[in-house]
């Protein structure tokens, strides 16, 4: 009878030692499969940058996208879009009817920088404010954008709109020579931009 109780603890020991050891066992490959998870997401995880030109309604477009892979399972998420620049309004012949540039490609040093806004086109170009216009360096920076009455504006056809900037940046302090973008914003005919020098 006694030796009877002692095979049965014997059991009941070695059945909850052999738990015990598939628990730890169980927990150890939990904790490695998760470990391979993140390492495999991180080891596929990068950026793509695709750019797109495209016509869109006569309009020539340049789109940046930033996409990320975040998985194997080859899902992409599309996390923004960096910049759309449309260079202008293209008609059936090819001719560009609106036309937005400055008044030379290249200033001296403090010289005003002339701002033009053409309209050539058969319908009104629509701006989201008086002056919706910014200057930027080589770089990309922004360093200088108006203050505007936001007030939608209205550029009819065969109109010029003009702008004036003092090449100075938003602390007032003038900007060093380079190349610099001014960039338009309308509402109905996309983002226009022109390139031009201060030497």
């Amino acid at each position: 009878m006694h030796d009877g109780g002692v095979g049965i603890k014997a059991r009941l020991l070695i059945v909850i030692s052999l738990l015990v050891v598939i628990l730890v066992v169980l927990s150890g490959l939990i904790v490695f499969r998760n470990y391979l998870v993140r390492e495999g997401v991180r080891a596929i995880e990068k950026t793509v940058y695709v750019t797109v030109t495209e016509t869109v309604y006569g309009f020539l477009t340049e789109t940046t996208t930033v996409k990320t892979v975040l998985t194997k399972r080859t899902t992409v998420t599309v996390t923004g879009t960096v910049v759309t620049v449309t260079t202008g309004w293209r008609t059936d012949e090819g001719v560009s009817c609106i036309l937005f540039r400055t008044s030379k490609d290249v200033y001296e040093m403090s010289e005003p920088v002339v701002l033009r806004l053409i309209n050539k086109c058969g319908f009104n170009i629509v701006l989201p404010n008086s002056a919706p216009w910014l200057i930027t360096d080589s770089g990309g920076r922004v360093v200088f954008s108006p203050a505007a009455l936001q007030v939608i504006t209205t550029v009819r056809p065969s109109e010029v709109r003009e702008w004036t900037w003092d090449q100075r940046d938003n602390e007032g302090n003038p900007v060093p020579p380079g190349a610099y973008t001014a960039k338009l914003m309308t509402v109905n005919s996309g983002m226009l931009s022109t390139i031009f020098e201060i030497e």
